[in-house]
């Protein structure tokens, strides 16, 4: 599923939630994945939070109850973005990816729980 942000007829951000169809085998269905993407001339103005929070909005509408997201060690705003919406931390990867020029970034990968979830 997508989310699109539009401004004068062009897009200037998207975001996409993929899930597993359903459980297997009598389990949980794995976790969601999200990512977004804001144009660089409307970064800073809560785009990214706000399609981060359509996300969820919609992981919660399907019953989905752990969303989850990846950013790397050069993405602090994008992290920020992920905690404001209520992601923590889950697991570090280092050197998991690499920037264009190759020089190696570590991926953070970050949960969210659904509240009926949590304890």
């Amino acid at each position: 599923m997508a989310v699109v942000a539009e401004r004068r007829g062009a897009i200037v951000g998207f975001a996409h939630i993929h899930a597993d169809p359903g459980p297997r085998a009598g389990r949980r269905a794995a976790p969601a994945d999200i990512q977004f993407v804001v144009a660089p001339e409307v970064r800073g103005r809560g785009l990214g939070v706000l399609l981060a929070q359509e996300c969820v909005w919609i992981a919660e509408r399907l019953g989905l109850h752990e969303v989850q997201a990846r950013v790397t060690s050069g993405q602090p705003a994008a992290r920020a973005v992920f905690e404001r919406v209520g992601f923590v931390p889950a697991a570090m990867l280092p050197n998991g990816a690499r920037t264009a020029r190759g020089r190696p970034r570590h991926i953070l990968v970050m949960r969210r729980t659904a509240p009926s979830d949590i304890g």
